[in-house]
C-alpha cells in the first residue's frame, strides 16, 4: 500500500514558521517592503536585494512584491503575463 501525496500549502508553512518559531510576519512584510520601496517608485520590475529577486506589480492602488526568484531567473512584467 502506498501513501496518499500531502500538499502543504503556502499559507500552511506561513503559519508554521509565524506560530511554530515566532516568525514576526509584519517585521518580515515591513523589511521587504522597505527594500522595494525605491524601485517601486521608479517603476521597476523587479528588485534584486539579498540574493534574491522581488517581482513588482505597479497598479494605481500601488505597487504589490508577487513573487521571490533567485537572482539569474529573468523577471517579466506581470502585467504582461496574461496576454
Amino acid at each position: 500500500m502506498t501513501d496518499p501525496a500531502i500538499h502543504v500549502s503556502d499559507r500552511a508553512l506561513l503559519r508554521y514558521l509565524e506560530r511554530g518559531f515566532d516568525l514576526d510576519i509584519e517585521a518580515l512584510r515591513r523589511h521587504v517592503a522597505g527594500h522595494c520601496m525605491t524601485g517601486a517608485r521608479l517603476g521597476a520590475v523587479a528588485v534584486r536585494i539579498e540574493r534574491v529577486k522581488f517581482v513588482l506589480a505597479n497598479h494605481e492602488a500601488g505597487t504589490t512584491v508577487v513573487t521571490v526568484l533567485k537572482p539569474g531567473w529573468p523577471a517579466k512584467d506581470p502585467r504582461s503575463l496574461g496576454e
